[in-house]
């Protein structure tokens, strides 16, 4: 691969691979430099299929701010790429009654930065 690009891109992981096919929409030459054989094959490649909501982040802090508005486009993002996609939700537990307060906060918190979808349920729903 030989010539000039506009861009160059450090990394071949979900975060280069996501900035590289937002680049592919516009009029640029767009390289991904990656040292592994393949993409995804460092950190991104080990994840935990986790699409974190912000809810266990700082409010107001830009990692919060982003894991909010990814959470939000995600299932849009796999359709456009056909990747499977299943929201199944999380459970947060709270092993005793002292503890309900704290779902309680954690609820809060999160419709105030925007999640959605929060419930608190007894043991019985669970």
């Amino acid at each position: 691969m030989s010539g000039k690009f506009d861009v160059a891109i450090i990394g071949g992981g979900v975060g280069g691979c996501a900035i590289a096919r937002e680049l592919s929409r516009y009029q640029l030459r767009v390289a991904v430099l990656e040292r592994a054989a393949d993409v995804a094959r460092g950190t991104s490649g080990k994840n935990s299929d986790v699409v974190h909501t912000g809810i266990n982040v700082p409010v107001g802090s830009v990692k919060g701010q982003f894991n909010v508005a990814d959470a939000q486009i995600f299932e849009q993002y796999c359709e456009d790429l056909d990747v499977p996609f299943d929201r199944c939700g999380k459970v947060m537990v709270a092993l005793t009654e002292a503890e309900l307060p704290d779902l309680e906060t954690l609820k809060a918190k999160g419709e105030s930065i925007g999640v959605k979808e929060l419930e608190i349920v007894d043991r019985a729903t669970l």
